[in-house]
C-alpha cells in the first residue's frame, strides 16, 4: 500500500515546515510518527507531493522516509544525492542508498547500482558488478537493465562478447518496455 503525503508548500501559516520541526524532548518529527504509524497499518510506500523547485524539502522527507527502511525512500534519496537535487552532488551517498534498498529487494536500486559501476560515478568503473546488477534487475524485467545487458555482450564489457546474448536482451528489452 501507498501512503501519500502532500507537502508542496511552506506551510504558510505554520511559518515553515511542520512536518520537519521538532515535536518533543527527543527530538522527534511529526513525519517520523506519520511515516511510523502508516508502517504499523500496512503501508510499505511513501510519495511525497512537492513543488517541483522544493528539491531541499523533498530531500528532507525521503531522508526521514529512509531512516524506516523503505526502498522507495532510500532509491529517492540516492536519486537526489546523484543528481544534486536539494543537496550537494554526492555518489558515496548514492551509492549507499541505492546499496542499503538493493539489500532490502529493491529493483530500481539494482539498476541504478549497475549504471553507477558501468559509468564509474562514485565508484571504480567495474564491468563485471555492472553486469551483476543489471542481471538481477533484468530478471524482474526491467526493460533499461536488458539493454544495458545487451550493450554489455555487445561489446564484451563484464562478460565475454556474445552477439547472440545482445541480441536476446535487446529483445527482451523492447518486449518489458511494451509491458510499461
Amino acid at each position: 500500500m501507498e501512503l501519500v503525503i502532500m507537502a508542496a508548500g511552506m506551510g504558510s501559516r505554520f511559518g515553515g515546515l511542520k512536518q520537519l520541526e521538532p515535536i518533543d524532548d527527543n527530538g522527534n518529527f511529526i513525519i517520523d510518527y506519520s511515516i511510523y504509524d502508516a508502517i504499523r497499518c500496512g503501508f510499505d510506500k511513501v510519495v511525497f507531493i512537492i513543488k517541483e523547485e522544493n528539491y531541499e524539502e523533498a530531500f528532507n522527507y525521503y531522508k526521514k522516509a529512509a531512516e524506516f527502511k523503505l526502498p522507495d525512500a532510500l532509491v529517492a534519496v540516492g536519486s537526489l544525492y546523484e543528481n544534486g537535487l536539494g543537496t550537494d552532488v554526492n555518489y558515496e551517498e548514492a551509492f549507499n542508498s541505492y546499496h542499503e534498498a538493493f539489500k532490502l529487494g529493491d529493483i530500481e536500486a539494482s539498476f541504478l547500482l549497475g549504471y553507477l559501476y558501468e559509468s564509474g560515478r562514485g565508484v571504480e568503473t567495474n564491468y563485471e558488478l555492472a553486469f551483476k546488477y543489471y542481471h538481477v534487475a533484468a530478471e524482474e524485467k526491467d526493460y533499461r537493465a536488458c539493454e544495458r545487458l545487451a550493450y554489455l555482450y555487445e561489446k564484451g564489457l563484464g562478460v565475454e562478447q556474445n552477439i547472440e546474448e545482445s541480441v536476446k536482451w535487446k529483445n527482451l528489452s523492447k518486449e518489458y518496455e511494451s509491458l510499461e
